[in-house]
This record gives C-alpha cells, sequence and structure tokens, in this order.
C-alpha cells in the first residue's frame, strides 16, 4: 500500500494565515496562494443610460475605464473617517518632530529668527485646529470595493434597488509590474464598536479604514488615493475588467445598453468580459448567477 505525503504547515503559520483571514484581509485560506483576488463595484442605473449616451456616470466604468475615488464628506455614514482626535497629543507629535515646524516655516516664508519666534504661535496653531479631520481628509480619495458580489442590502443600497448592476474586478495580489492604483488594490475595512482616535500620524491609516459594526454586512475594502485624492480616475480595464452582473430588477432597455457598452469594450481592448443577470434564488432571500458557482457560495450571508 502506498502512503500519501502531506506537507504540513507549521502552526505559527498556519495561525498568522487563519488570522488573516479572520481579519478579513484574504476571503480564505486559498486566496492566500492565489494569483488574484476578486472583488466588486456596487452601482446604480443614471443619466450615463440615457440618450444620447454621452453623459459621465456609472457606466463610465465600463465604457472609460475610469471610477470615482469620494471625498469623506461623501460617505452616507456621518462617522465614516471622522474619528476622535487628541489635539493635545498630535501637536506634541508635530512639535517634536524634527524638521515639522521648519517646513511650516518655509510655507509662510519665514526667516531661521522668525521661525524661533514664531515656533510657540505654530504649536498653538496645532492645538486649535478647529476641524483637522477636514485637512487630512482633502488629502486622499476613496475607491469602495466589497467582497460579495450577492448581498441583498448592497444590491438595494447602492445599485438602484437591484435595477443597476455589480462591476467584477480581478485584482492581482502578488508583486507585478503593475501599478497598485491602475488595478485597484485593496485594503481590508474593519468593523469595531469604539470609534479609532488619532494621536499621531500612525493612527491615520487606521481611521480610513475603521467603520461601526452596524456595516459589517458591506464587507468592504477600500483603495486609497493619496496622490490624485478625491475625483474620477483612470484604472486599468484590461487588466482587471472581469465580468458584469445586471440587477434582477434591470429593464430589458437596461440591459441592451449595458450589454452594447461591455461588447464594446470587449472588441476596443481585445478582452473577454462576461455579462451576468443576478436572479432570486428559489426558496431563499437570496441571489444567485447561472454558471458562476464561486458567486453562489455567498448564498448562505445574503
Amino acid at each position: 500500500m502506498s502512503a500519501t505525503h502531506k506537507t504540513e504547515i507549521p502552526d505559527h503559520l498556519r495561525q498568522q494565515a487563519q488570522n488573516m483571514v479572520e481579519q478579513g484581509w484574504v476571503n480564505n485560506m486559498e486566496e492566500l496562494i492565489a494569483d488574484q483576488m476578486l472583488r466588486y463595484k456596487y452601482l446604480p442605473v443614471d443619466d450615463s443610460f440615457k440618450e444620447p449616451f454621452d453623459k459621465k456616470g456609472a457606466l463610465s466604468v465600463i465604457k472609460d475605464g475610469t471610477i470615482k475615488f469620494s471625498h469623506a464628506k461623501e460617505f452616507n455614514d456621518p462617522f465614516d473617517c471622522y474619528p476622535d482626535i487628541d489635539k493635545e497629543e498630535l501637536s506634541k507629535y508635530f512639535s517634536g518632530k524634527k524638521g515639522f515646524l521648519k517646513n511650516i516655516g518655509n510655507e509662510l516664508g519665514l526667516s531661521p529668527a522668525q521661525r524661533i519666534q514664531e515656533k510657540p504661535k505654530q504649536i498653538k496653531r496645532l492645538k486649535s485646529f478647529s476641524n483637522p479631520l477636514e485637512i487630512l481628509n482633502n488629502q486622499i480619495g476613496i475607491c469602495s470595493l466589497s467582497r460579495n458580489p450577492l448581498n441583498l442590502l448592497m444590491w438595494a443600497h447602492y445599485a438602484t434597488s437591484h435595477s443597476g448592476f455589480v462591476v467584477e474586478f480581478s485584482i492581482p495580489i502578488k508583486p507585478t509590474s503593475f501599478d497598485d492604483l491602475l488595478c485597484l488594490v485593496p485594503f481590508p475595512v474593519q468593523y469595531k464598536k469604539e470609534k479609532p482616535k488619532i494621536i499621531s500620524p500612525k493612527s491615520f491609516k487606521e481611521y480610513v479604514l475603521t467603520k461601526g459594526e452596524d456595516w459589517e454586512y458591506e464587507q468592504e475594502e477600500r483603495v486609497i488615493d493619496f496622490d490624485r485624492r478625491c475625483g474620477i480616475h483612470p484604472y486599468d480595464r484590461k487588466q482587471i475588467l472581469k465580468s458584469v452582473i445586471a440587477g434582477m430588477r434591470m429593464s430589458d432597455d437596461d440591459f441592451s445598453i449595458l450589454k452594447k457598452s461591455v461588447d464594446a469594450v470587449n472588441t476596443e481592448l481585445g478582452i473577454n468580459v462576461v455579462v451576468h443577470k443576478a436572479e432570486p434564488l428559489q426558496g431563499k432571500f437570496a441571489l444567485f448567477v447561472q454558471d458562476r458557482d464561486d458567486f453562489n457560495i455567498h448564498d448562505n450571508e445574503s
């Protein structure tokens, strides 16, 4: 009788991998060894579906290869990206940071002597920022994706009550020559009971990636753009655009427009983006997509 040899994974590595799954960095163990991850953007039917079909909007994600990076004030959650701030600790951090006050002085056009004279005022200014979060939020743009393409609430809230559509991206997760922003490489959002508190720049990333537990159903991941900030920015359609899912309530006319847009992009770029249709699953409050069993593992989560 021949024996099958199975490579054992060391316990500490197995635990690290399990932690990554539990914290939402990957969907499952298999994704850790995969080359790509699948992420989804819920989109509405808007004016881009109306004649003469020259308006920018949701269809621009397919037709133009552009996608919106939002400012935090546009989010539907007023707590999102607005954590508590310890102004005293933050000002201590910055005032003690070598070169920080010098840079402020340079921006104000102050001489070395004037910088020394102005230092107490600069420290006081740091403590008295009326809304430092606006200063921080103005520096970034955020594009929200989801790990789940079949969540009923997401379809209701972000895809025109199931009349819109979802775009599927196949995003490289191993080191490549492709640009992370153009390939929409995201960071997972953490869901917590307590709001984060900013006491130093080291906690800035946490405030962008932390939401209340009520939002956990979104399974959100965020692409954060510090360079171009908020706005409509291009992404690499040829590299990552994989498929489109039409909502179960999408009209025949809108489905035809969506399909023609995808067909045109396939011809233009020489790719094969497939158009699916979400359908109600018999006997359940759930959706399914024919010919995509990997989607339908979400039936129990919807």
